[in-house]
């Protein structure tokens, strides 16, 4: 029996006298708005998931559209298995240079050409030069096609390609024609400098790429000439083509080939090589001679040093 003093199974949750909590069941009205707000958190939920699928769509859409009609693919080069170019009237020369001028991650192949003319635009006569002239050629290596052709004022004497490398030059070749020296820019052909060759001075390769001497922070050359008296070598700034100092005397003898070598401490020597054998001279005791104070960015080795030559500083390799 139900009584008001006690809790009933009817009452479960009213609070008797002895202070447990008894009350009453929830009623219809507060299950009913319970649900209700169970089923708007619901619906609520369902719609962010709805937006954030149309979102991804609509992302994934875009991208797609992006890379198949604004974004262009890159233009891969025809490869052909060979090809061939001929000059006709034109007399060649002994240099050939294989550079990636047109920076496909391709080699082509740079050359240089006396004649008239090497297509209809490219005339002696365009450029104002006497006829036949000097033209400095770059075709692709991937067809054989013209990638740029510099005419020069004859007569040709040599060329180096390849002089940029880990340098800070704008120019990668040097060629020595009419009494000039003409630095020339692989990619494009632009000459960056032209300079008459210093006086008294027939210089061969190989060029010596050298470390920055003048203070322009771009790497400088030096050239080197030998005769039947004597070797000689003049410094070049790599920035402006102007000579470095004066002129210094290498050897009083002739070298047959020379080379510039960097030993693991970080000085550099000029590798000569005589008919006597192969000597090494320092490219700091020279820079020092060609003008003072211009030795002091260059290091010393003192293991080479120890058995250099005390009148010539001629360090012996090989004898």
């Amino acid at each position: 029996m139900e009584t008001t003093n006690s809790a009933t199974e009817g009452d479960p949750l009213k609070r008797g006298e002895d202070g447990v909590e008894t009350g009453t069941a929830p009623s219809a009205t507060e299950l009913k708005k319970k649900s209700c707000k169970e089923v708007l958190g619901f619906a609520k939920l369902t719609h962010w998931r709805t937006a954030v699928f149309f979102f991804s769509l609509f992302l994934c859409l875009t991208i797609v559209f992006a890379f198949s009609f604004i974004i262009p693919c890159p233009v891969r080069p025809q490869y052909l298995g060979s090809w061939n170019r001929t000059f006709p009237e034109a007399e060649t020369y002994d240099f050939l240079a294989i550079e990636d001028a047109s920076q496909d991650k391709v080699m082509d192949v740079l050359f240089v050409l006396k004649s008239t003319e090497v297509s209809q635009n490219k005339t002696c006569a365009a450029a104002g030069l006497p006829s036949p002239c000097v033209f400095v050629c770059a075709v692709d290596g991937t067809d054989g096609e013209d990638l740029w052709v510099r005419p020069l004022h004859p007569d040709f004497h040599w060329a180096q390609c390849g002089l940029d490398k880990g340098t800070s030059r704008n120019w990668d070749c040097l060629l020595s024609h009419s009494g000039n020296l003409t630095a020339i820019d692989k990619h494009k052909g632009l000459i960056r400098w032209q300079k008459p060759q210093p006086s008294g001075l027939r210089s061969t390769v190989p060029v010596l790429s050298v470390p920055d001497l003048d203070g322009h922070k771009v790497n400088d050359v030096a050239l080197v000439a030998s005769d039947s008296t004597q070797t000689q070598l003049v410094f070049v700034s790599g920035e402006s083509g102007d000579q470095i100092g004066s002129t210094v005397v290498l050897d009083s003898t002739e070298t047959t080939s020379h080379f510039l070598h960097r030993v693991a401490e970080g000085s550099y020597y000029v590798i000569l090589q005589k008919d006597t054998g192969v000597y090494g001279l320092a490219l700091r005791r020279i820079a020092a001679k060609a003008k003072p104070g211009m030795e002091k960015s260059l290091k010393e080795d003192k293991n080479w040093e120890k058995t250099a030559s005390e009148s010539s500083g001629l360090v012996p390799i090989y004898e």
